[in-house]
């Protein structure tokens, strides 16, 4: 069901991220925490306070990638929101990012 979601941040970690990518499951409470980390150079704190907002790329991804537009994890953010979640972005320890959702057991009904 969330697969898309964890496709996001697979790939921007292994476009953006550095050699090493690491997927973690966790439970947590009421539920579940996804978690993708990478060993690249990371983001300022004001490029991770605006990496949701639609178009916004960091500077590593804006300066050394043509490819994207800065939708990938707005669109991400507004699914995990939609079904009772939510995300962040954290600093890794010895550098990179940390990218984690965190989603219910069971997923909030959306009326149709």
């Amino acid at each position: 069901m969330y697969k898309r979601q964890i496709l996001i941040l697979l790939e921007n970690a292994s476009r953006y991220g550095g050699e090493q990518v690491t997927l973690r499951l966790d439970k947590a409470v009421g539920g579940y925490r996804i978690a993708v980390e990478d060993n690249g150079p990371g983001m300022t704190e004001e490029e991770r306070s605006r990496a949701f907002q639609r178009y916004f790329r960091g500077s590593n991804a804006a300066s050394h990638y043509s490819e994207g537009v800065g939708l990938g994890l707005p669109v991400a953010k507004s699914i995990i929101d939609a079904h009772g979640g939510s995300i962040s972005i954290d600093e890794r320890d010895g550098g990179g990012l940390i990218v984690a959702f965190t989603l219910p057991a069971r997923a909030k009904r959306i009326a149709a």
